[in-house]
C-alpha cells in the first residue's frame, strides 16, 4: 500500500522536477564517472511537499494572515517546517485543528506529513528576528560586550537562536536585560565568525597556475584572485548571466567587478556580478568558453549533482554537505537555523569588508573534529537528494559547537539575476 501510495505522488510531482543537465560533448576532458540519479526518492516528495505549501501560503488567502519577513504570507497557526529525514514536519500552533485541516487542502495528501504542536508562530518568531537583527547590526558596542556572535531563526526548536561565544548565565542574564527577555528566544553557544578565504601577499606559488589547464571546472575545486593581495577560494555551482557560462562563489572572496580570477591557468576571468548582503555573500564569475567547462560534477568525491536547488524554505532539517578545495573533501552537517543574521568582517584583495548578511544559513558540522577550513570559501553545498543547497559563505571556529554558515543558492540566484544549468 505505502509503495502505491509512493509512486502515485512521485507521478503527481514528477513534472515539477528539473533533470540532470548533460556535459557539453566538446569538452576536452570527459567526466570519468557519471552517475545515473535517481530522482523518485522520499526526500524529492518532501521537498516539493514543502514547496508546495510555501506557494499556496504566497498565492492564497486564509484566516489570521500575517506576512513573514520574505515578503510571504503565512496564516497565524502556522510555526513553520523542518525535514526529519523522510517526513515534513509542520508545526501547528496550540494544534489547532482548523489549522491541520487547512494544511491538507493546501498539499492535497496527508501522506509523509507529520504534525506538531509549537508555542509560536512564524509569523511572531520572524517578527522578533527582525527587531533582534537591529539591535544586532546597528549597537556594535553592545554586540562586542555581550559576545553575541549571530541570530536567527530555528524552526525544529520554534525559537528565536541567540548565539553567544560564552553560553555562561552571567552573558544570558546580561542579555535579557539589555536587549530582549522574550520567551522565544533560546540560547546556544557560537564562536567568532569567520569568513574563510585566505589573503596573503601575490605568489605564484601559493597556487598552481599551470599552462596546460584542464578544460572542466568542477564544483569545490580552488581558484585565485591577484590584486596587491591574492586571495584564495572555491567554485560553488554553474550558472549564466546574460547567457555566459561561469560560476558562483563567495562575494568575501571576490569583492568588486572585474577582478581576475585565475583558475589553473595564466589566463584569467573576470568577476561580472557581487551581491555583499542583505541576503546572501555571492559573486558570479564568468569564464572564458572556449578553453574552460563548468560541470555538475565535485571535485573530491566525483558527486554528480542535479541542475535544481533546494528551495530556501526547504532547507531546515537537512543534512547538507560541503567540498571545498582546502578540505577536499565531503564535509557534512545538519541544517538548524535558517534567517541567520551575522556580520562578515574580513581583509580582502580590494581592503577591509564589513557587510551585514540577514538572511544566512547555518548547520551543526556532524563530526566537530573535522570542519571547513580557510581557501573554502564559495564551495559546493549539496543535500543527499544530490541537489544545490547554496554556497559557504563562513563558519565558527575554535569552540564546539562549530556551524558552517551559508549562503542559499535559490537566494543566491534571485540576486545575481542568473540561471542555473
Amino acid at each position: 500500500m505505502r509503495r502505491n501510495i509512493f509512486f502515485s505522488l512521485m507521478l503527481i510531482f514528477f513534472c515539477s522536477f528539473y533533470s540532470c543537465s548533460s556535459d557539453d560533448s566538446s569538452t576536452k576532458e570527459m567526466v570519468s564517472k557519471t552517475e545515473n540519479l535517481d530522482n523518485s526518492s522520499e526526500e524529492d516528495i518532501v521537498t516539493n511537499l514543502s514547496t508546495q505549501l510555501y506557494k499556496s501560503f504566497s498565492n492564497g488567502q486564509t484566516r489570521a494572515l500575517s506576512k513573514s519577513s520574505d515578503g510571504i504570507i503565512t496564516p497565524n497557526y502556522f510555526g513553520g517546517t523542518y525535514f526529519n529525514g523522510r517526513k515534513l514536519v509542520v508545526l501547528i500552533k496550540g494544534y489547532d485543528r482548523q489549522g491541520i485541516n487547512d494544511i491538507q487542502k493546501r498539499i492535497g495528501t496527508s501522506s509523509f506529513i507529520l504534525y506538531e504542536k509549537c508555542s509560536f508562530s512564524l509569523n511572531e518568531l520572524n517578527r522578533l528576528n527582525d527587531s533582534l537583527g537591529e539591535i544586532y547590526f546597528n549597537n556594535t558596542s553592545l554586540r562586542n560586550k555581550l559576545g553575541w556572535t549571530a541570530v536567527g531563526i530555528n524552526q525544529m526548536e520554534n525559537h528565536v537562536v541567540v548565539y553567544l561565544k560564552d553560553l555562561s548565565q552571567d552573558k544570558i542574564s546580561s542579555f535579557k536585560r539589555e536587549v530582549s527577555n522574550s520567551p522565544m528566544i533560546i540560547f546556544k553557544q557560537m564562536d567568532e565568525v569567520d569568513a574563510l578565504n585566505t589573503v596573503q601577499p601575490d605568489s605564484i606559488s601559493f597556487y598552481t597556475r599551470a599552462t596546460n589547464a584542464l578544460t572542466n571546472i568542477h564544483m569545490g575545486s580552488g581558484y585565485t584572485c591577484t590584486k596587491t593581495l591574492q586571495a584564495s577560494g572555491s567554485v560553488g555551482f554553474r550558472a549564466k548571466l546574460n547567457g555566459k557560462k561561469g560560476f558562483v562563489t563567495a562575494a568575501h572572496v571576490l569583492p568588486a567587478t572585474n577582478l581576475n580570477v585565475i583558475f589553473n591557468s595564466t589566463t584569467p576571468f573576470r568577476v561580472k556580478k557581487v551581491v555583499k548582503g542583505p541576503s546572501v555573500d555571492a559573486a558570479f564569475v564568468e569564464i572564458n568558453e572556449s578553453r574552460f567547462y563548468p560541470t555538475n560534477v565535485t571535485q573530491w568525491t566525483k558527486t554528480t549533482l542535479f541542475s535544481s536547488i533546494i528551495p530556501y524554505s526547504s532547507l531546515t532539517g537537512k543534512t547538507v554537505t560541503a567540498e571545498g578545495n582546502a578540505t577536499r573533501k565531503a564535509i557534512t552537517g545538519k541544517v538548524t537555523t535558517t534567517d541567520l543574521q551575522y556580520t562578515i568582517s574580513c581583509n580582502s584583495v580590494v581592503g577591509t569588508l564589513n557587510y551585514n548578511i540577514r538572511r544566512g544559513v547555518s548547520a551543526t558540522y556532524t563530526n566537530q573534529s573535522t570542519i571547513l577550513k580557510k581557501g573554502d570559501s564559495g564551495c559546493i553545498i549539496y543535500d543527499s537528494s544530490k541537489k544545490i543547497c547554496g554556497i559557504l559563505s563562513a563558519t565558527s571556529l575554535n569552540k564546539t559547537p562549530a556551524y558552517m554558515i551559508f549562503s542559499s543558492a535559490e537566494l543566491s540566484i534571485k540576486d545575481l539575476g542568473i540561471t542555473i544549468y
